[in-house]
């Protein structure tokens, strides 16, 4: 294989650089000049690969996102079972790549943008609405296709809400407990639902007794 165009290096390069602005200075103070002198580069070769920050902010987002991509993508490849299927979602969100003090830093402050910026606030949403999807598509072989939906839509917000409390409470708070929590949901919606069906059919067999 060959070697990637410079061109493709340069903006690859750019936007690690620009994550690890995000993460050491914050967002507000990871100013050109900054992600410049992180990559190594002159201000002037930020400008000829991006128009303007917010472009390298968007950049720096679809990168953070295509890691996770990746990341759950990797163990989803090993199974067809629903339930690995769903534990390979969940691995991949508190994977050591999304937990990294660099990684929590950069998502913290993208996070916190996207309410004022409609780019950072839409890849937000795309990366919600897949990962429901990929939710779904497992929940729907042990679940009816309206619980499965409430079940998928509930892990996302509940892995998000977890997600965000492991990164402000890293002492206290770990990627495991937060994965474990995650695991413990799912199996208490799915167990309840197979309670429910075996009472169900449990009276339907002495009704026609």
């Amino acid at each position: 294989m060959g070697r990637p165009p410079l061109h493709d290096v340069r903006r690859k390069q750019l936007v690690e650089a620009t994550i690890t602005a995000i993460s050491t200075h914050g967002l507000a103070d990871a100013t050109v000049s900054r992600i410049s002198s992180a990559a190594g580069v002159s201000p002037s070769i930020v400008h000829h690969y991006f128009t303007d920050k917010d472009e390298l902010i968007q950049a720096a987002m679809r990168s953070l996102l295509l890691v996770l991509q990746t990341s759950i993508l990797s163990r989803l490849r090993d199974t067809n079972d629903p339930i690995e299927r769903i534990t390979a979602i969940v691995d991949g969100n508190f994977s050591t790549d999304q937990t990294s003090v660099e990684g929590v830093r950069a998502w913290l402050a993208l996070w916190s943008r996207a309410p004022h910026a409609s780019g950072i606030a839409r890849l937000q949403r795309i990366n919600s609405a897949r990962t429901r999807s990929n939710l779904l598509h497992a929940l729907r072989k042990v679940l009816p296709v309206e619980h499965a939906r409430i079940v998928a839509a509930n892990l996302t917000a509940l892995m998000d809400g977890l997600w965000l409390r492991c990164a402000l409470d890293r002492e206290g708070f770990s990627p495991q407990e937060a994965r474990r929590h995650a695991l413990e949901f799912v199996s208490s919606e799915i167990a309840a639902f197979e309670c429910e069906s075996a009472l169900a059919a449990s009276a339907g067999e002495e009704k026609q007794e």
